[in-house]
């Protein structure tokens, strides 16, 4: 039992890391366009470096959003069928 929990944490975490990935890897790539679309043309308005990250963000999460509810659902799936078979 102790085994399965272990497995069960190994992967929610793996799971985390790859769903986030794809978020996290369009803020960076917005992040170091803006910045250096700052740092040519010197201009530091904080609102010039948010709102593409925000823009990017947001586009990633509509476009990888159905996968990531998909695998959610699942693991969450997996995850309740262990627990019924745990229980009885």
């Amino acid at each position: 039992m102790t085994e399965a929990l272990i497995a069960f944490g190994r992967q929610a975490l793996i799971l985390s890391v790859w769903l986030v990935a794809p978020i996290a890897i369009a803020g960076l790539v917005a992040a170091i366009v803006t910045g250096l679309i700052a740092w040519v043309t010197q201009l530091q308005d904080p609102a010039i470096a948010i709102v593409p990250r925000m823009i990017a963000v947001v586009a990633a999460l509509a476009i990888t959003g159905p996968s990531i509810g998909h695998e959610l659902a699942l693991f969450g799936t997996r995850l309740f069928e262990a627990i019924a078979v745990v229980g009885t």
